[in-house]
């Protein structure tokens, strides 16, 4: 199985958002399974439920990214 760890998506539904939703209904999930960070502690992230209906882990990090990238290292 590949396994994927996605950046990028925000608490609010916008173009990249959409996009990575799309991909990952589209996508076999019994040979690919996607994992979604949340790094700026969003309420929620953009299709949070609708990822975790379709088996998608929601990854919590305390570390903001943009703020710190060598701690979210």
């Amino acid at each position: 199985m590949i396994k994927v760890l996605e950046l990028g998506i925000t608490g609010t539904t916008g173009g990249i958002e959409t996009y990575l939703f799309s991909q990952y209904q589209h996508m076999d999930r019994q040979t690919v399974h996607c994992d979604y960070i949340n790094d700026k502690q969003y309420q929620k992230l953009a299709f949070e439920e609708e990822f975790k209906r379709m088996g998608a882990g929601i990854v919590v990090m305390q570390t903001n990214f943009s703020r710190h990238p060598f701690r979210f290292m």
